[in-house]
């Protein structure tokens, strides 16, 4: 490959870099936690890229509490979406549930809903 080729592809994979990223930013999918079993819950919920949801942000106002019948709309803000309640809802010293994990995909612009 000679060097205005090289130059060409570094330039081609720049462009494509800087569209591609944006589109993560921009991609809009609302979790849609209901809760339809329990008297209330408590959801601690943490938007982030990161494989350890401890590593990731708290969305603000976490933890939530969602009564019976109600609902707690998160938007994903581009980030994937991490989210857990306790093990006994009525306990809450019962510990937390392991992390439930909802990914975001660039491309798309939906809503997701999950039952606690």
């Amino acid at each position: 490959m000679n060097r205005k080729s090289m130059i060409g592809a570094v330039a081609n994979t720049l462009v494509l870099g800087a569209i591609m990223r944006p589109l993560r930013a921009f991609a809009v999918t609302r979790v849609h936690l209901v809760n339809k079993q329990w008297n209330s819950v408590v959801v601690e919920v943490r938007r982030g890229d990161s494989t350890d949801p401890e590593q990731n942000s708290l969305v603000p106002g976490s933890p939530f509490t969602i009564p019976k019948g109600g609902e707690q709309v998160i938007s994903s803000d581009g980030l994937d979406v991490f989210y857990r309640r306790p093990n006994d809802p009525n306990n809450p010293a019962s510990g937390w549930t392991s992390w439930y994990h909802r990914s975001v995909f660039p491309d798309h612009d939906e809503d997701l809903t999950e039952e606690l």
